[in-house]
């Protein structure tokens, strides 16, 4: 599939709106961790920076090449056809799945196993999930 220029363009001034997003709370939180008079506070505003890593992942409809060519219609989106729409319902299930297995191995296991196991699973969820390989076969949306 050929690039829409028009999209692409959106999609790269707003991947770069997410960095400066990015860049302007990690700054926020170190100044606050420079200024921290405790350690728990460094802990405290540390998790909290994590958080806020995690939350400016650039996943969102913004970010979404598909996305902005469909206007956000996940009907015509080739993309979901591989991969589900990004609004399905499904998602709330796997995070209560993903919830318990948390307080599952909350007895058994250290927290900063369980942390750093989850970051491993989700490095490997988008190298396996995000794109497989697929070639998407329509240039452009239908017109209707």
């Amino acid at each position: 599939m050929k690039v829409d220029k028009d999209v692409l363009e959106t999609l790269v001034v707003c991947l770069e709106n997410a960095l400066r997003d990015l860049e302007k709370d990690v700054h926020f939180h170190i100044n606050k961790i420079r200024e921290a008079g405790t350690v728990e506070d460094i802990m405290h505003l540390k998790k909290q920076l994590l958080v806020d890593w995690l939350r400016d992942i650039p996943l969102g409809a913004d970010e979404c090449y598909f996305c902005i060519l469909y206007e956000d219609d996940c009907e015509r989106c080739i993309y979901a056809k591989y991969h589900g729409a990004c609004a399905e319902s499904s998602r709330a299930d796997l995070y209560i799945e993903l919830t318990k297995l948390v307080d599952k191995y909350s007895g058994s296991m250290d927290d900063w196993s369980i942390i750093n196991a989850f970051k491993d699973a989700l490095i490997m969820a988008i190298q396996k999930k995000y794109y497989k390989g697929e070639e998407y076969e329509v240039d452009k949306p239908d017109s209707t």
